[in-house]
């Protein structure tokens, strides 16, 4: 419980200062997230962000993932498609009957597409991928990937679905299922 105190402190205490927040959650998860955007052209941008997850894994254990997040988001010549591209670093506190801390530097693809309706609606996918060479600690490899749909029905304000897949191969050679599961959220932008 303090833990998920201190993390509600901190989103408070950013949203006060930031440009996005958000939050998503089913029965057994919360993550939360902020994030500051910045143009480089009409149809460019590179985001800045953070995020946290606390999740229950596969055996119902409670673990913690925090990450940070730069990647640059463009048009391409197919209207309402944009293609992404950066870096998430991350650690993962894990406990199992070792305690792990995981951290790597992933890479991140991503695409997203608005569809020409009346309510801005977009669908994205993005993959991060780590594989050993950019592993630091406890892993030989990290895989996420996110399946999400948004719907905005009023300015600055944002309400989405997805599923995520968040897997390791931890330094033993076992593979370890952190987070595997759909959720909503929403988004609020300043």
């Amino acid at each position: 419980m303090r833990k998920l105190s201190v993390f509600m402190a901190l989103v408070a205490a950013l949203v006060a200062a930031g440009q996005s927040v958000w939050i998503d959650l089913n029965g057994n998860d919360l993550e939360g997230g902020y994030e500051l955007s910045s143009s480089l052209s009409s149809a460019s941008a590179v985001y800045y962000g953070i995020e946290a997850i606390r999740a229950e894994d596969e055996y119902e254990e409670s673990q913690f993932m925090a990450s940070a997040l730069i990647w640059a988001v463009g048009a391409t010549p197919i209207p309402g498609l944009s293609v992404g591209l950066g870096f998430k670093p991350f650690f993962a506190l894990i406990d199992l009957p070792k305690n792990y801390t995981v951290s790597a530097v992933s890479v991140r693809a991503g695409i997203i597409y608005t569809l020409p309706l009346v309510i801005s609606t977009t669908v994205a996918a993005y993959y991060n991928i780590a594989p050993k060479a950019l592993c630091i600690s406890d892993c030989e490899r990290y895989g996420e990937w996110r399946l999400e749909a948004a719907l905005q029905p009023m300015d600055g304000g944002m309400i989405f679905a997805g599923f995520r897949d968040i897997d390791f191969k931890l330094d033993n050679g076992a593979k370890y299922e952190f987070n595997r599961t759909g959720y909503i959220g929403i988004r609020i932008i300043f």
